[in-house]
């Protein structure tokens, strides 16, 4: 008989607790009061007689910033399954379910920190966020030994509010950082969200303040990479979270970083991946590591191009040399687990919402307007601002069709035949510049996601 799956209780919440400490091996009790507190909207598959947990899945019922926007978000996580019953399909079962709840319950987008790109990248998330990681020896950051102005100071309970302003007003500028409601910052940011591996130590968290006022935060911790050596020369300094008002708030967390050269090594500073601190440091010869990071997935195309992608455009509607432009593109969505993602929109490159087209209009050849197609994985990239559409074309996933490019008795103006005998740089020429023209007016910011759950 088939497995039932149905959303957990409260009754499953002992079952689940024991398959996610399992699974993930981490302290059964923990995870019973980490359920209590924070109770999932969660999926699970259970024997016939409904009794048995076999597998399960929790959504986290976030808001997270597209565009400068609260958008809600449901994020994936605590997928397991005992090993006994693996490799029958329920995970796969219980994905393909979430979609249908995420999207009832209003979510228009997904993400989650995948085991494995492959496995999710079948379900349609795919990877939309990176982070720079910057190892930096303490050394390096000689030249903000002197203490700025203003002071800093440990951090209390009382300072919640006036911390999560300075992390609003600071990711607002990214695509996918989370709103952090109190329990997160105290359960999964200030805190450890379990037990600390060994050589891992506690996080403390420290405050800027200047002229009055809450400028730079830094939430760090030490950890050792061999336990059983704690030199201070092994020593690593990690900065687990962090916001800056401005450039001299980031000098000043510095400054205050170093201040700990003599209990580390090594600074290991994480950072936005559209953020670069090499031009900072007088040695550039430090390690830099690109992460990958959670993947994404639209869950609701239509309710998404209506919250992030806005109505009038952020610049003049004509191509980067003055060139004129066609009035509007199609997007053509691919999605083989969300029928409901499935078919066309069009997007005017001048003013204008995103709408999306009847199923029996025909396609675009006959009307000469361009049509971009690809999966609801490249979508996902693009429409969250981690990949720009003219790269995602150059990579060969997303699909231009554009009759006048096509059209030899239609060349380039103001070419040169004599720069180009052979004729096949005017079709490309135009093709860049109309997704150039495509980025411009999305004028999507660049994705960000700070928390891990």
């Amino acid at each position: 008989m088939e497995a039932v799956v149905r959303r957990l209780t409260r009754a499953d919440l002992p079952q689940y607790a024991a398959l996610s400490a399992f699974a993930f091996q981490v302290d059964e009790q923990a995870q019973r009061g980490a359920l209590r507190l924070l109770p999932p909207v969660a999926l699970g598959a259970f024997t016939p007689d409904g009794d048995r947990l076999l597998a399960a899945l929790r959504i986290w019922p976030f808001l997270a910033y597209f565009q400068g926007r609260p958008v809600p978000t449901g994020g994936v996580a605590s997928v397991a399954s005992w090993p006994e019953v693996r490799r029958q399909g329920l995970v796969g079962r219980l994905i393909r379910e979430s979609l249908e709840l995420m999207r009832a319950e209003g979510q228009a987008v997904s993400a989650l920190y995948p085991f494995s790109y492959p496995f999710y990248r079948r379900y349609g998330w795919d990877l939309a966020f990176t982070q720079t990681l910057y190892q930096i020896p303490m050394g390096e950051l000689d030249a903000f030994r002197r203490p700025p102005g203003g002071h800093f100071r440990p951090a209390e309970p009382d300072d919640l509010p006036a911390l999560d302003a300075l992390y609003r007003r600071f990711v607002r500028r990214w695509n996918g950082p989370l709103l952090r409601e109190s329990s997160w910052w105290q359960q999964r940011v200030l805190n450890h969200p379990g037990r600390p591996a060994p050589g891992i130590g506690a996080r403390r968290t420290v405050l800027w303040e200047d002229d009055h006022r809450l400028r730079a935060y830094v939430v760090y911790g030490f950890q050792s990479p061999d336990p059983q050596v704690p030199a201070a020369e092994q020593r690593l300094l990690r900065v687990y979270d962090w916001a800056v008002e401005d450039g001299g708030a980031f000098r000043a967390l510095l400054s205050f970083l170093v201040q700990h050269d003599s209990m580390a090594a090594t600074l290991i500073l994480p950072a936005p991946s559209d953020w670069d601190f090499l031009p900072l440091l007088v040695n550039l010869r430090v390690e830099v590591q690109k992460k990958a990071g959670a993947m994404l997935r639209i869950i609701d195309m239509d309710r998404f191009l209506q919250q992030v992608v806005p109505p009038r455009p952020p610049v003049a509607p004509f191509g980067d040399d003055g060139s004129p432009l066609p009035e509007a593109v199609e997007l053509e969505v691919e999605d083989e687990l969300a029928p409901w993602n499935r078919g066309r929109w069009l997007l005017p490159l001048g003013p204008g919402p995103a709408q999306a087209l009847p199923p029996d209009e025909p396609g675009p050849s006959g009307r000469g307007r361009p049509r971009l197609a690809g999966s609801i994985q490249v979508w996902s990239q693009v429409l969250s601002g981690y990949l720009p559409a003219l790269q995602a074309w150059h990579l060969g996933l997303l699909t231009l069709v554009d009759p006048e490019a096509a059209d030899p008795a239609n060349p380039e103006p103001g070419t040169d035949p004599s720069d180009d005998p052979m004729g096949v740089d005017g079709p490309l020429r135009r093709r860049e510049r109309l997704l150039r023209a495509f980025d411009r007016r999305l004028g999507l910011r660049a994705t960000y996601l700070p928390d891990f759950f």
